[in-house]
């Protein structure tokens, strides 16, 4: 019978070697519903976090922006709108310009324009990217419209619905990137348990290898709220990932620690005489 439960390792994964050996030999599975468990927990304060960031873009900020886009119709990939073109929507914090909207002409792309976001010309949409720059052609839109009311909307909307429909998509999404991690550091597992001769069969180093992303996954989330950027955190972060697997494998190639309830040697018993 396990030890310990699916939410010790979220602090005994940074030093226990019992948890390790427990999870190497007495819990069964995959370890990749204990890895979604964890991330679901993991990703909640960030949601609150960007919620937050976003109701107040959304009651204090937008405005600043929305106020400044004018009606914009796309008819069979023309497009008119109400304001004379060349028309600036600007940066409200430094003035930059966001977007172009230009249906004259004198526009036909980004290069040496002020705008680093996006032009939008009478039959195409150019973004800007730095060195990257892509071109979307409108001639298959038959119709589009959008306003200053029509974006306020949206915003409203996105505020009201951005946990219901992000957290799951980016659970989803976290899942399967840190189950892909899963599979490979098992395999490299497989190198650790030749290294250090230990028998432990890829369920089991799966189990350990997603316990082993626990800490990562925690500094994580400490990395969202604290003022510090590690560099090269990313690959840091793998390192720290196998160097975990690694102790929990070489754990589970030690002997088990005599307890109190374990064999022992028979106690000495007082002699006793005929009286």
């Amino acid at each position: 019978m396990k030890r310990y439960s699916i939410f010790h390792p979220l602090i005994l994964s940074f030093f226990s070697k019992a948890l390790y050996k427990d999870v190497g030999q007495r819990w069964r599975g995959t370890g990749l519903a204990y890895l979604l468990l964890v991330l679901a927990i993991v990703w909640i304060p960030t949601m609150v976090k960007m919620q937050f960031g976003l109701a107040q873009f959304v009651d204090h900020d937008s405005a600043k922006l929305t106020e400044q886009i004018p009606a914009i119709t796309i008819s069979h990939g023309k497009v008119s709108t109400n304001v004379t073109t060349p028309y600036y929507i600007k940066d409200p914090e430094t003035g930059t310009d966001l977007i172009i909207i230009d249906t004259t002409g004198q526009y036909e792309k980004l290069n040496n324009v002020p705008a680093r976001g996006l032009l939008l010309t009478q039959s195409k949409i150019i973004t800007h990217n730095g060195p990257e720059t892509k071109v979307y052609d409108l001639s298959g839109v038959d119709y589009f419209y959008v306003d200053r009311a029509r974006v306020e909307g949206w915003l409203a909307m996105a505020k009201r619905l951005f946990v219901l429909v992000a957290y799951p998509l980016i659970l989803v999404f976290s899942f399967a990137f840190r189950a892909i991690q899963v599979l490979i550091y098992a395999l490299i597992g497989m190198l650790f348990k030749r290294l250090l001769q230990v028998n432990l069969d890829y369920k089991t180093l799966m189990r350990l290898a997603a316990v082993s992303l626990t800490p990562v996954l925690v500094l994580d989330l400490l990395l969202e709220f604290i003022p510090i950027r590690i560099p090269m955190w990313n690959l840091l972060g793998v390192c720290l990932a196998l160097g975990y697997l690694f102790f929990a494998v070489k754990v589970n190639s030690e002997p088990d620690a005599p307890t109190l309830d374990g064999p022992s040697s028979p106690l000495p018993t007082t002699p006793t005489y005929p009286g």
